[in-house]
Parts: C-alpha cells; structure tokens; sequence
C-alpha cells in the first residue's frame, strides 16, 4: 500500500498505528486503490 500510495512505508506505518495521519492527497490515492471515496475513508459516508 505505500507504494501504492508513493509513501514510505514507514510512513504508512504510522498512519495504521495512528501517529500521524494522511495528507489529503495520500487520502484520495488510497481512494483510488480500494475504488472508494475519501469520505468513506474518513468515516462521513456508508456509501464506498
């Protein structure tokens, strides 16, 4: 998922642990990967 996102992996890392948390730009490749929205991502929408 890291290179996916063209992030460390270190990085991501401490996104899954909750040290620190995605810019948006991280936030909409990961959207792209699981073929959902950002909003669905953050918790704000049921609908992927």
């Amino acid at each position: 998922m890291a290179e996916l996102c063209e992030i460390g992996l270190t990085t991501y890392r401490r996104y899954e642990s909750g040290e620190r948390e995605p810019t948006a730009t991280v936030l909409w490749k990961m959207a792209d990967v699981f073929e959902v929205s950002v909003d669905y991502l953050i918790g704000r929408s049921d609908e992927p």
